[in-house]
């Protein structure tokens, strides 16, 4: 997207372009940032005149249906991702099924809480500028329960994009909210089971976006088109980034209908990019989760409650005894959730080395890397 000629239209279409081309030299705007912004107004539609072979999509701009043609490769493969892989009946099923397994899970308010913990862990190793784990996702919590004109240019330069939690509910508001203005009562008082889960889907985006709305507002730049539409992009990547898919539609075809695979391969995918951008920063940022996670190995291994936990969930929580007890008197120590992949890394890993260390026994080591890697990373 840096010539003017990327996209085509006739006549009117390269005036605009022009027109556009002009603003950069009076408003000190990109020509990128401009296109970016025009990509984001317009809706592709399935069409029976688009040409793959000569890359001619129908779109709408402005309100009126047009033929592009795309030259840039990398945007052309972009606009090929908005269209759904065909599915069958046998992967329909399997799509609806899988959908159901994962709105079971990822709508519990345990859930919730554990993600939280995640995902402000995981933002302390990935940010770009540096994020205190809990309060500085509390922040985002913040500011996006108020609203704030850091949240509102989050979601519209496409930073809540990255949420698990983005389903479309709007079309079903409209409809209760004309329901509601037609029968003169309060459309709040409506409660329906697709009610609940709207309440539960709100609710679980706020939980997601803390992080990145936090990390939103200490990098974005009031008024700068270009930052803003940087910083929302770097914002997805301060977690796992849920929109994304990949380009092979056999992959994506696996993910939809295998409950949690894309999230685990976007980790390893983003931790893997994490540590080769910034190696040194990752390594320190990391060493802060495994001093922590030996500091509390050391404390916890003679304790009798400590040795009943099973190896499987040693290895997803870090454990602390504040005190509390069951009824027969046994200690009923508090979990924090691990990061699935840094916490495997800086956490599990390391804990498994001291524990061969102080048991000298080598042999163990190699079983309980074969459990982390199962139960972490469910493989």
């Amino acid at each position: 997207m840096t010539d003017p000629a990327e996209l085509s239209d006739g006549p009117a279409g390269a005036a605009d372009n022009r027109r556009l081309a002009q603003l950069p030299a009076e408003r000190s705007v990109s020509w990128d940032s401009l296109q970016a912004l025009q990509q984001i107004q317009r809706l592709v539609v399935p069409s029976p005149v688009d040409s793959r072979g000569e890359r001619i999509v129908v779109a709408r701009v402005a309100g009126e249906t047009k033929a592009l043609q795309i030259n840039n490769e990398m945007l052309w493969q972009a606009l090929q991702s908005f269209e759904p892989a065909d599915l069958g009946f046998i992967e329909q099923m399997l799509t609806v099924l899988a959908d159901l397994l994962r709105a079971g899970v990822t709508l519990s308010p345990e859930f919730m809480a554990r993600n939280f913990m995640r995902d402000t862990l995981s933002g302390f190793v990935q940010s770009n500028v540096g994020m205190v784990p809990v309060a500085g996702t509390l922040s985002g919590f913040k500011e996006v329960a108020t609203r704030s004109d850091a949240a509102r240019l989050f979601r519209a330069f496409g930073g809540a994009y990255a949420d698990m939690w983005k389903g479309d509910s709007q079309q079903t508001k409209a409809m209760l909210e004309r329901m509601a203005k037609r029968g003169r009562f309060d459309a709040r008082t409506i409660l329906t089971p697709g009610g609940v889960i709207r309440l539960l889907n709100d609710l679980g985006s706020i939980t997601e976006a803390g992080t990145r709305v936090a990390e939103f507002k200490k990098t974005m730049k009031p008024g700068d088109v270009d930052s803003l539409i940087d910083t929302a992009y770097n914002t997805r990547e301060v977690s796992v980034d849920f929109g994304m898919h990949g380009a092979s539609q056999n992959i994506r075809l696996l993910t939809r209908i295998t409950p949690f695979l894309n999230p685990a391969m976007q980790g390893f995918y983003k931790m893997a990019r994490t540590g080769n951008e910034r190696f040194m920063l990752t390594l320190l940022r990391g060493s802060m989760l495994t001093a922590f996670s030996v500091a509390l190995f050391m404390l916890n291994r003679d304790e009798d409650w400590y040795d009943e936990i099973e190896q499987w969930e040693r290895n997803v929580y870090w454990h602390i005894n504040v005190g509390f007890k069951t009824d027969d008197g046994k200690a009923l120590p508090i979990r924090i959730p691990k990061p699935f992949e840094w916490g495997a890394v800086f956490g599990s890993v390391p804990e498994s080395l001291a524990k061969v260390a102080v048991d000298q026994n080598g042999g163990e080591f190699a079983k309980r890397m074969k459990s982390i890697v199962t139960d972490v990373f469910s493989l």
